[in-house]
């Protein structure tokens, strides 16, 4: 079984772009919410639980589920968060595991947005955190949606503060520079994770 590297930080942090870096070594990387994107896509595993949870007006005309209208029904309503959580998240938790435990690699890095604080801290050897400042975040999102300011605000104010990521965190990653500073970082953290893999035991 590989090393596993819990990867987390706030929404528009940069943890694609860190994963992508460690793609690029060779390295494993899953993503929680791929992995939440194809099993609530129309007649996979959850998304007839989520019509049966939340009815069918939550869907577009084509049958697909509109995670814009699930989204918003959710993030103001804690008990219907908690519900469609608790179809989803163990369905994840499975299936991000599964294609973990049979990466043939020394190690591999899960990304994880809602890591700190839940038992997914316990199943993962290091947990390595993704850092940027607010204003290149919420430009970073600007640009690939349409969210306004306002509501990006308010998710960011809904997630874990940097201050508790911090204090979770194994490694830290900067993401306040170019693609060349980011590649630097992972570059060191890769060699590191390589040590701590062989010296478990890992592949």
């Amino acid at each position: 079984m590989p090393y596993k590297i819990g990867l987390t930080g706030g929404i528009g942090s940069g943890k694609s772009t860190v994963c992508k870096a460690f793609s690029e070594l060779g390295v494993p990387t899953f993503s929680a919410d791929s992995i939440s994107h194809e099993l609530s896509s129309k007649n996979q595993p959850a998304y007839l639980k989520i019509i049966e949870a939340f009815g069918s007006s939550i869907l577009k005309t084509n049958g697909e589920l509109d995670r814009g209208v699930l989204g918003d029904i959710v993030f103001n309503d804690k008990v219907l968060k908690t519900r469609l959580e608790n179809i989803l998240h163990p369905m994840i938790r499975r299936v991000l595991h599964q294609r973990a435990d049979a990466a043939e690699t020394p190690y591999c890095v899960l990304d994880i947005p809602l890591l700190i604080n839940t038992a997914e801290r316990e199943r993962v050897d290091r947990v390595l955190v993704v850092l940027c400042d607010q204003s290149r975040r919420i430009a970073r999102i600007r640009k690939r949606s349409s969210w306004s300011e306002e509501k990006i605000v308010r998710v960011m104010n809904n997630q874990v503060s940097d201050q508790a990521l911090m204090d979770a965190a194994d490694e830290v990653v900067e993401n306040n520079g170019d693609i060349t500073a980011i590649k630097n970082q992972v570059a060191g953290l890769h060699e590191m994770y390589l040590g701590f893999a062989r010296n478990k035991g890992g592949k």
